[in-house]
Parts: structure tokens; C-alpha cells; sequence
């Protein structure tokens, strides 16, 4: 007759409960898996490498669930990275789900880089030379990029080229 206690908060790690449905009308997002193929349902590499197409997924997941006028700035941090795991998950195949901690971190790393890009991209664009193209600016943006950051190359320009227009 007695449960364990259960916190209300606890989700198993391969379980994520959405906090909320898509809203309707919400752009959804990309699905790389195309069905052809059998993808097998177990993982076996110990460390998944993040894909371009699966930081636009994850991008457009994060923008999905900030961009919700109705209650986008209101979720509590578990409930909001909740959804967008949920989100990120649902058009990924069984072999590449992630943990909410995954996505979490490394959206915050894509984040972080290209915060550094748009400074850097706004200050060359700021000393704009009369007949430049916005690729010869961008050419220029990621050459001072890897001059002040020595980490390397800017390596997010497909997620700065989906954020860069967005209010946050």
C-alpha cells in the first residue's frame, strides 16, 4: 500500500515530460531522419559528436520554446530546458536522443560563440568600408574572430545564420 516517494521534479534520464504541447501554429522543427533506413534503436558510441543538422535542430528547438508569446518567458528553467529536449528529441532519431544536461550545455556553448561572433561581426560591420558585401563583412568577422579568440575558427556560422535576426 505504500509508494516511494517520487520528487516532482524527477524525470528518468529517458524520459523527458514536456511541460507543455507545441503550440499550435509553431514552426516545427527539422527532422533529419528520413525513414529509408532501419537507424538501430541502441546506442553504441560512448560519445555522440554534435552534427551541423543537429545544432539547427536544436537551435530551432530552443527558438520554438523562447519564442512562445504565451508562455515562453514564464517556464521555470526544468520545465524550459524539459521542452526543449522534448522538442529536440522528437525529430531525432532513437540512437541520437540526448540527455536534457546534453542539450542544455551545448546549446549554451553554441550560445557563448556566437555572442562572441555577433560582437565581433558588429564591429567590423561598424568600420564598414563603402562596397563591401555581407560576405566580404562576414570574410573579415571570422578572420578577427580566430585573431581574438584562439580557440580556433568560428565553427556555429549555420546557427548564427538562424539567430542573428532574432530579438534574442
Amino acid at each position: 500500500n505504500h509508494r516511494p516517494f517520487v520528487p516532482p521534479n524527477y524525470y528518468p534520464a529517458e524520459q523527458v515530460a514536456p511541460c507543455s504541447k507545441l503550440r499550435p501554429g509553431a514552426q516545427q522543427p527539422v527532422n533529419i531522419d528520413s525513414g529509408d533506413e532501419e537507424a538501430p534503436t541502441v546506442r553504441t558510441e560512448k560519445r555522440l559528436t554534435w552534427s551541423t543538422e543537429e545544432d539547427i535542430r536544436l537551435v530551432s528547438a530552443w527558438l520554438n520554446n523562447s519564442n512562445d508569446l504565451i508562455s515562453g518567458n514564464f517556464k521555470k528553467n526544468d520545465c524550459y530546458w524539459g521542452d526543449v529536449t522534448a522538442e529536440y528529441n522528437s525529430t531525432t532519431p532513437k540512437n541520437r536522443t540526448r540527455q536534457e544536461k546534453q542539450i542544455k550545455d551545448h546549446f549554451h556553448k553554441i550560445k557563448k560563440n556566437v555572442g562572441r561572433f555577433c560582437c565581433v561581426y558588429k564591429e567590423v560591420k561598424s568600420i564598414y568600408v563603402s562596397g563591401q558585401n555581407d560576405m566580404q563583412l562576414r570574410e573579415k568577422a571570422e578572420a578577427a574572430y580566430q585573431a581574438d579568440y584562439k580557440e580556433g575558427p568560428f565553427s556555429f556560422l549555420h546557427c548564427w545564420n538562424i539567430l542573428r535576426d532574432q530579438p534574442k
